[in-house]
């Protein structure tokens, strides 16, 4: 398809090495990225912007992969968003971009798929 490479992250060190293939991978297929990250909401800030619920090291992560998808001159749009399952909300986020694929990450905890 044409649609763009959505790219899920966390705060930990799977995405930034998941990156290292998966920006490569969407530069060389000619496709945008979509950065994408799933966050509780922090009962003390309610009624803040999901942004500003994000762990610190989710924070850093997301600034080391649009600075290197700047470096790739890779377009990429990051959006953060809170849901009560992060596995429904990346696959309705993917449905709504009409994602062409989507490159996962794999977690020292990662129990089932890959």
């Amino acid at each position: 398809g044409t649609g763009p490479l959505v790219f899920p992250f966390g705060n930990g060190e799977s995405g930034a090495h998941a990156a290292k293939f998966a920006l490569p991978l969407a530069k060389a297929m000619g496709l945008s990225i979509e950065f994408y990250h799933t966050t509780w909401t922090n009962s003390t800030r309610k009624d803040a912007k999901p942004s500003e619920h994000m762990h610190a090291g989710a924070i850093a992560l997301r600034r080391q992969l649009e600075e290197q998808a700047n470096a790739l001159g890779i377009a990429f749009n990051t959006t953060v968003e809170t849901a009560d399952d992060v596995a429904e909300g990346l696959i309705r986020f993917s449905l709504r971009k009409g994602a062409c694929l989507i490159a996962m990450a794999r977690g020292r905890n990662t129990r089932v798929g890959s």
